[in-house]
Order: C-alpha cells, then sequence, then structure tokens
C-alpha cells in the first residue's frame, strides 16, 4: 500500500509540474496559486475522504501540513480564517511628522494598478482631466514585461498609450520598497506630486495573512513615500465590503475609527486595516488622503467592455446558467459601471482640498436589486433558470468539474453560509449628481437597459 506521504507527494508534484519535493517545501514559492490548491485539495479529498478547508491550507502551504490533516494529528476546533493574523500590530504601526507641505499644482501623479480593471479607466480619465505625467507601477505577468502588459491592457479597453505622459516602471506591492531601486524610489518621492492608491491582490478565497504584503504592507510603503521629501496627498481604493461588514453606514469623520468587520474573509479585512493605517497617518502626519470604496465594478456604461473572469457576479451567473439552477439567497447587489466610477473618483480627487485631512467615498450604485430579481431579470426569455434552496443548489454544485465557472470558487460558497447583507439602500453614497444629469443615466439608474447592454456584450465575447 502506497503510503500517505508519498500519495500526497505524488498528488503536488502532478498539479505543481515539479519531478520532485521535499514535505516542508511552501506550495506558492514552487508556483502554486489559488486555483492549483483548489485542484490539489479536491484531489486529496478524492483519494483520502479528508476535506482540507482552503484557507487553512492558505496559511500551511506544505505536505507536513496536509500530512498531519490526514493523519488526524491537528486535533481541536479550526481557527477562523484570520484568528492568529497580524492585523491587531497592524493597525497600530505610526509615521513621523513631515515638516515639508505639498506642492500646489499636480505635474506628475503615481498609479498603482493601472494595468488592472478600474486602474486603467483611472488611468485614462487622469489623462483626459489634466496634463500630469502619470508614473504608473506595473507588476509584470509571466513572460510579459511590464510596459507590454500595460498596452495590452490599455488596447483591450480602447485607450490610447500616450507614451509622452506614460512613464512604466516595474514594482510589486508585496515586496519591501515596492520592489524599486533606492535611486528610483527616491526620484519619484521628489518627482510625484500625488498618488493614486488603486493597486491590490483580489482574492475571496485568500487569508488576512496571504493578502498581507500586496494589501497592507504595501500601503504602508505608499503612505512612507507620500510623506518622503515633500507632502503628497495620497487617494485610495477600498471597497464598499468595508461598509457593509462594519455596519459603517455613514462616511462622516466622527464615526471613525470604524469596528473591525464581522466577516472572515481575508480581502475585506486587508481593506479595512488599510484604512485604519491611512486614518492615522492623516492624523498624525496631516497628510491628505481620500478613501473610495467602490462596490460591484461592471463592464463600461457604452460598451459594456469588462472581463468577466475577473467579476465574481458574472462568475456567479455563468456557473448558475451552465447548473440551470440558482439559489435563493436573499440579499441586494448593485452595479456601478467601471467608466463611471473612474469619472467620479478623478473629478472628486481633483476637487481640491477639504475640510478634513481624511476623507472617506463610497462610490456604489444606490439603485440596487435583490439576487433574485438579478437572476430572474438578467436571463429571462434566454436562459433556463431555477431558483431553488441554497442546500439544493450547494448540492448541485458540489458535483460540478473544471468545465463550469465557478468550479475555483465552490469551496467559499459550500464551506460557508451566505446570509443577508446589509441593505447597501441604507449605506449613503457619495457619487454626485452625475447620476442623474449625465448622458449615461438611462444605463446607471435603469438594471433593464444595463442588463440588455451586457447580455450583448457578454454573448458578443462568447461567454454565455
Amino acid at each position: 500500500m502506497i503510503k500517505k506521504s508519498q500519495k500526497i507527494a505524488r498528488l503536488w508534484n502532478e498539479i505543481l509540474g515539479t519531478k520532485k519535493s521535499n514535505i516542508g517545501d511552501n506550495f506558492f514559492d514552487l508556483g502554486g496559486n489559488s486555483i492549483l490548491t483548489v485542484k490539489l485539495l479536491s484531489k486529496i479529498k478524492k483519494e483520502t475522504g479528508v476535506n482540507i478547508l482552503l484557507y487553512e491550507f492558505m496559511d500551511n502551504p506544505t505536505q507536513e501540513y496536509l500530512l498531519k490533516k490526514i493523519n488526524g494529528q491537528l486535533t481541536g476546533e479550526t481557527q477562523s480564517k484570520n484568528s492568529d493574523s497580524p492585523w491587531i500590530t497592524d493597525v497600530s504601526i505610526t509615521f513621523n511628522v513631515l515638516k515639508n507641505i505639498e506642492k500646489p499644482v499636480i505635474k506628475h501623479i503615481m498609479l498603482t494598478g493601472a494595468a488592472g480593471f478600474l486602474g486603467a479607466h483611472i488611468l485614462s480619465e487622469l489623462l483626459n482631466k489634466n496634463d500630469a505625467i502619470i508614473h504608473c507601477l506595473v507588476r509584470p505577468y509571466k513572460n510579459i514585461d511590464s510596459i507590454q502588459k500595460l498596452r495590452n491592457v490599455l488596447d483591450y479597453y480602447h485607450i490610447d498609450f500616450i507614451d509622452s505622459r506614460i512613464k512604466v516602471y516595474t514594482a510589486d506591492l508585496s515586496k519591501p520598497h515596492l520592489g524599486l531601486t533606492k535611486k528610483v524610489l527616491n526620484y519619484l518621492a521628489k518627482t510625484i506630486d500625488c498618488i493614486y492608491h488603486v493597486g491590490a491582490e483580489v482574492n475571496h478565497l485568500y487569508s488576512y495573512n496571504k493578502l498581507r504584503d500586496s494589501n497592507v504592507l504595501g500601503t504602508i510603503e505608499l503612505i512612507k513615500l507620500s510623506n518622503k521629501f515633500k507632502r503628497k496627498p495620497l487617494h485610495y481604493v477600498s471597497t464598499i465590503n468595508v461598509a457593509c461588514t462594519t455596519q459603517s453606514l455613514d462616511t462622516s469623520i466622527k464615526n471613525w475609527p470604524i469596528k473591525p468587520p464581522n466577516t472572515g474573509e481575508g480581502y475585506t479585512l486587508t481593506k479595512w486595516v488599510s484604512e485604519i493605517v491611512l486614518y492615522n497617518a492623516a492624523l498624525q502626519t496631516g497628510l491628505p488622503i481620500k478613501v473610495f470604496r467602490p462596490g460591484n465594478i461592471t463592464g463600461h456604461s457604452i460598451t459594456g467592455a469588462c472581463k468577466p473572469n475577473n467579476n465574481h457576479i458574472f462568475l456567479l451567473l455563468k456557473g448558475c446558467i451552465q447548473l440551470g439552477c440558482a439559489p435563493n439567497w436573499d440579499f441586494l447587489i448593485e452595479m456601478t459601471p467601471v467608466d463611471i466610477v473612474a469619472r467620479v473618483l478623478v473629478e472628486e480627487s481633483l476637487r481640491g482640498k477639504t475640510k478634513d485631512k481624511f476623507s472617506v467615498y463610497n462610490l456604489h450604485n444606490p439603485l440596487t436589486i435583490s439576487f433574485q430579481d438579478f437572476i430572474n431579470s438578467f436571463c429571462k426569455d434566454k436562459y433556463n433558470i431555477e431558483i431553488v434552496d441554497q442546500e439544493v443548489w450547494k448540492n448541485h454544485l458540489s458535483m460540478i468539474d473544471e468545465n463550469n465557472s465557478l468550479y475555483y470558487l465552490k469551496s467559499l460558497y459550500i464551506e460557508n453560509e451566505i446570509e443577508k447583507n446589509t441593505p447597501l439602500n441604507k449605506i449613503k453614497t457619495s457619487l454626485p449628481d452625475i447620476l442623474s444629469s449625465s448622458p449615461y443615466n438611462q444605463n446607471i439608474q435603469n438594471y433593464e437597459s444595463l442588463f440588455s447592454l451586457y447580455r450583448t456584450y457578454l454573448n458578443k465575447i462568447r461567454y454565455i
């Protein structure tokens, strides 16, 4: 009989494509990711009958840990996803006070996340709204260098790459000093006049520990950069989930600091911690900081363009279409086109100083729709989807293979109860009058029109 350790090693090497590995090797250091993790844990469950929770392995990604779990050597109650995370220490960090004031004229802007969905559209808005040089920090992807990666993204969304105004730097938010050399870091600290921090590692399966380097320590590095040589306004993109999970319905400064989120999701916790760190930095240093919390960012309001595999709601929609059924969840969703979020964010950021050094803006669409109404409305007369009890849906979901778009997210739904969320329509939105006065009004305040646009686009690219 094959030993358990040999069985784990065989599955491990098959998934990673390695010939040999050691019991203490880190799965992610060898090229593992969330998709490969799901494959590995699924194969282990199939061959051993032991169900290992995704977030547990994320924090202990070794064969040694897997073997102990399978042998029943790890006893006692399973810890919550972020119970041993260092967030309590992270929110206590302090910053030095800089006497120099910021420059009143913005000629150079730093942008993180420019190669992302929202970041690319913020870059477009910045190019249109002023004449500043935009310094983009971009992490290379596989064999594609940073400049080409950004060009590819902008081409996809039909955004012009203006060579004279876009400067690209290979960087990594998870690394000390953002992965930049001291020379480049000092150059940027002396040159740039404000920072837009849009970049983050977005993964709703990962724990706080797994996301901390990119999402929290990266933010701390940017605060230090904002406060180096000269003071620079910092505009930070968070998530509306912070308001939803902390019951923080308003954004007025008197409500700060807000309570920790009542969720085990590591991504939301990293955003909450970053908001607290930014709040403390504003109080300690006088840095002008604005926090923007987008909601469910969806395709362009005119073209519908997006990358649906990166949108949770569209992944869920496709998975339910493939299953032929959807759960009877009782919660609200909203959709805000990416170009509207980018436009409002940039206009507000360029508005100038506010009375408070620290400001928060909720950028979600105040028009909400129930999940069940969304499924019925989006799919009417097009796709045959039955609304079923959540447990029935989970049972169907447990039997899917890699052909279903929810395969790599199924543990998220099977292992967690989806509860009724804080009503989005009760959370104060900061979207200005653009919602009622812009030519895009029809596609923002009328979901039937927006769904029609998205159905057309998703069919065009053969997503559904």
